[in-house]
């Protein structure tokens, strides 16, 4: 073996070396330093209470495996309920590291509490106070006596808009925040309980990026 082949093939493995220790990092959103994402994930905690006709009537803790295996910085894990109509809506918003932020789908949470995915998800993009967000909505039907059907709505931000993107873990940024609502199956042709939620949530999610700049 020549010297000029040696070192090449030298170089080579040291490339390999450094891309095997640097792109799973990277993929889970730790390979850059910033300002205190505990910081930025505990502010989730500002967004109200009350959002138009939708107050908040209990507030949980992510069971402790979930909390291992997504590594939040913050979350919130509310149930809001419309006095108006009698509607509920669960909501999660989690601020974390953007692998487990991003592969940790509905189809996954709620498929291990015994409800079944009907079909792909479809891509949604509501109007009035959401727009410009999109959203996946995928419907859940129980598959036991013990649980009500669900429509699932779910997407992630950067900090910007929501987007129901396919790749989020290939975003270019360390962090992402989560949001996934889950209602009442919506009838054909009438706004389901998560899409009028959503005219509320979006522009407090929103406002609540604003007071973190400030």
């Amino acid at each position: 073996m020549t010297r000029k082949v040696f070192i090449q093939r030298l170089s080579i493995i040291a490339a390999v070396a450094v891309f095997a220790a640097v792109f799973p990092s990277w993929i889970e959103g730790r390979s850059q330093p910033g300002v205190s994402r505990q910081a930025l994930g505990e502010n989730l905690n500002r967004i109200p209470n009350q959002l138009g006709d939708w107050e908040c009537i209990s507030e949980e803790r992510l069971q402790p495996e979930v909390e291992r295996t997504l590594r939040c910085y913050g979350y919130i894990n509310r149930v809001y309920w419309n006095a108006k109509t009698g509607s509920r809506v669960s909501l999660a918003i989690l601020y974390g590291p953007r692998g487990p932020m991003a592969v940790h789908t509905p189809e996954i949470c709620y498929s291990s509490r015994g409800r079944v995915p009907q079909g792909k998800p479809q891509e949604v993009s509501p109007r009035g106070n959401a727009n410009g967000s999109s959203f996946w909505r995928l419907n859940f039907k129980q598959a036991n006596e013990q649980g009500s059907d669900l429509a699932v709505w779910y997407a992630w931000s950067d900090g910007g808009d929501w987007i129901a993107s396919s790749h989020p873990r290939f975003w270019t940024i360390d962090s992402l925040y989560k949001i996934q609502l889950a209602g009442t199956i919506e009838s054909e042709g009438q706004e389901g309980d998560c899409e009028d939620f959503i005219q509320q949530i979006v522009p407090a999610f929103r406002n609540h990026l604003n007071l973190e700049m400030n």
